[in-house]
């Protein structure tokens, strides 16, 4: 099962909490990339919820009363568009249901807005009993493929949401979805009716025990009621018998529509079966709150209707109908030169064109169909990042209301450091692509895939390289360039003396680097960044600094990659660099041995039984991939199962302060 991607406006919502939907399997994988201009990210796994029981993907759907029926029937076929609305939603950590259904509002504008039960998030006296909905989960189109049977093949779900009102006395809750819902998911906003005229027939469309989408009606009128739990007066339509199907647990908050396609409520009690399904076919009865009171509320936009479904209008509709179809873009996924791109199911108005990176692409800024230009040649400056081209309302910097992608001739990471990574090319070709690698030193260290596409760029040697030219042809190994990408590769970090005097400064040098870095940073408690200029950054040493400490230089690239050296403060024994540690083989394939002569600086301390090594292996970006902590002697790092590439070395003990960093070269 793949998921995702999952774009930041769905993630980073105001509650800082995000899930996914459940996963068939025991092994997940996580996958994370960030903007090099984000600075680095923080993801807390705060629980894994693992079913014990196939609910959703095997023998346990299906759990619900036999007396429902499948919304799929094609005697149903009149509410297609109203079962594209309604949700199966995942609540209280993914352990309990509920159902809601997306609804239309006045701008309609597709502004996600789900109608749901307050239950769902409160108990009776107003303490949440679930988790609020960011990490809910919401799945559309959650239905069987065939009337009475077969498993739902498939379902659209996307997660987390805001929680907008909520009105204990209709028990009413109106959500908004962290994100806009795809164009191509075919959903449906369901119409709403605010009138208090009785719905004269009635259908529900909910998830009962959460099974696939089901469809009762009610071919009576309904008619008002005290709520049979919270006791407010006339506060539900009472549907007194379905004649068709029943409701159940996890059909709470699913729409109450009339004959007329709209919604009237939604459900907040049914039946008193719980999980009996014998029960639940007996007593075919529900309770939904009153849209109509809902729209007024508790007098706040915190506990009403009215100013989420109809802002700013000081006289809304008394009903609105559903709309198909949320607007969504068409036009080419690769601009080469120019590609004409139109927004189909237009609201009203005019609609206003942007594009992420206008450095990339230029776009007219309104009309429809619209022309997109690119600034950039494919094969002599082209373009390295996708974008994105939006649509809008109101203005050029109005409201986003549809989005799409624009990818680049070749796509793929825009660095590459000791791994293999896959590219693609976007451009229209016929035939086989070909592919090939150019660069300056150290022949043979990047190898491709000479045919086929999507190709891998491998990592061959230890050599450094400042980047790759990465080419697309046609006809031939040999044949016409039709576009390239240019990779910047791992740089190394040049210093300049092995330490630094106390209350001296020392400038560090780049070698094989490109371009400047996006940031220098200096670690350690007596170092300080002086100044940088493009490739050199000079750093000080306190005067204050304690002979042998150590610190860090770092530098952080456009595309990511990092560049480390480690520095000291000069003084101590053996000038800085200790020759009673050795270090071999290096290069190295699979076993790194360091050697320590403790003997040679035992001999000139009184603190003999209180010496340690302390021994750590860093990968470049500064994190320790092997460590331990010795008396002396030899220790050994199995390194065969490391990436290829450049590691640092540092070795220091607690007594003299004396340390030793090395370059070591793994290489397979």
């Amino acid at each position: 099962m793949l998921m995702g991607a999952f774009t930041p406006e769905v993630s980073n919502n105001q509650y800082n909490e995000f899930a996914t939907d459940l996963v068939q399997g025991n092994t997940i994988v996580l996958e994370y990339y960030e903007p090099v201009s984000s600075g680095d990210g923080v993801i807390c796994i705060s629980k894994v919820i693992h079913g014990y029981m196939d609910t959703f993907f095997s023998n346990g759907l299906g759990t619900s009363a036999n007396c429902n029926i499948d919304v799929i029937c094609p005697q149903w076929n009149a509410w297609i568009n109203e079962r594209r609305s309604v949700t199966l939603i995942l609540v209280d950590n993914n352990t309990a249901w509920c159902s809601g259904c997306l609804v239309n509002n006045t701008e309609q504008d597709f502004t996600p807005y789900i109608l749901t039960a307050r239950h769902c998030y409160f108990d009776q006296n107003g303490n949440t009993q679930t988790n609020f909905p960011a990490t809910n989960i919401f799945r559309f189109q959650y239905w069987r493929p065939n009337c009475g049977s077969s498993n739902p093949i498939t379902s659209r779900s996307i997660t987390g949401a805001t929680l907008r009102a909520h009105w204990a006395t209709t028990d009413f809750a109106l959500l908004q979805l962290n994100t806009r819902l795809p164009a191509d998911w075919d959903v449906f906003y369901a119409g709403w009716d605010r009138t208090a005229t009785p719905a004269q027939t009635a259908t529900g469309i909910h998830h009962p025990r959460g099974d696939a989408m089901k469809i009762s009606q009610e071919r009576d009128a309904v008619f008002a009621q005290n709520h049979p739990i919270q006791g407010h007066a006339l506060s539900t339509w009472r549907v007194q018998h379905f004649e068709d199907g029943t409701v159940q647990p996890g059909s709470s908050g699913s729409p109450l529509f009339n004959q007329n396609n709209r919604i009237v409520g939604q459900l907040s009690t049914s039946t008193n079966c719980g999980n009996d399904n014998t029960c639940a076919c007996n007593n075919r009865n529900g309770n939904y709150g009153r849209f109509d009171l809902s729209w007024a509320g508790g007098g706040t936009n915190a506990t009403r209707l009215s100013n989420w479904l109809a802002p700013g209008m000081s006289s809304p509709p008394q009903t609105l109908d559903g709309i198909i179809h949320p607007p969504y873009i068409t036009g080419p996924n690769v601009v080469g030169s120019t590609g004409s791109f139109t927004l189909i199911n237009p609201p009203p108005g005019t609609i206003y064109w942007t594009v992420s990176n206008t450095s990339l692409y230029s776009v007219t800024s309104s009309g429809n169909p619209v022309t997109v230009t690119s600034l950039k040649d494919p094969v002599t400056d082209p373009a390295t990042v996708s974008v994105m081209l939006h649509a809008r309302t109101g203005s050029v910097s109005g409201p986003i209301i549809s989005s799409k992608e624009i990818l680049p001739p070749v796509s793929g990471p825009g660095g590459l450091c000791c791994e293999d990574i896959s590219y693609k090319l976007n451009l229209p070709v016929s035939g086989t692509v070909f592919w090939t690698v150019s660069h300056s030193g150290y022949p043979g260290a990047f190898t491709v895939d000479a045919q086929g596409n999507p190709t891998t760029v491998s990592h061959a040697d230890g050599g450094a390289i400042s980047s790759i030219l990465l080419s697309a042809r046609t006809g031939s190994i040999s044949g016409p360039v039709v576009a390239t990408r240019t990779i910047v590769t791992c740089p190394t970090l040049l210093t300049g003396p092995p330490c630094i005097a106390k209350g001296g400064t020392v400038t560090y040098y780049l070698i094989n680097s490109p371009s400047a870095p996006v940031n220098w940073s200096v670690g350690g408690n007596y170092f300080s960044l002086v100044s940088s200029t493009g490739n050199s950054v000079t750093v000080s040493a306190s005067s204050s600094a304690i002979e042998g400490s150590s610190g860090a230089v770092i530098a952080v690239f456009a595309n990511g990659n990092t560049a480390l050296a480690y520095i000291q403060v000069c003084g101590g024994r053996s000038g800085g660099d200790p020759d009673y540690i050795s270090v071999y083989p290096n290069p190295v394939s699979d076993i790194l041995t360091v050697e320590i002569d403790a003997d040679v600086i035992l001999s000139q301390l009184t603190e003999r039984a209180n010496l340690t090594f302390d021994v750590r292996l860093y990968n470049l970006t500064g994190t320790p991939v092997q460590q331990t902590t010795t008396k002396g002697g030899k220790i050994q790092f199995n390194v065969s199962n490391l990436p290829n590439g450049f590691y640092y070395l540092l070795v220091s003990d607690n007594v003299s302060n004396m340390s030793k960093m090395q370059t070591v070269i793994v290489q397979h």
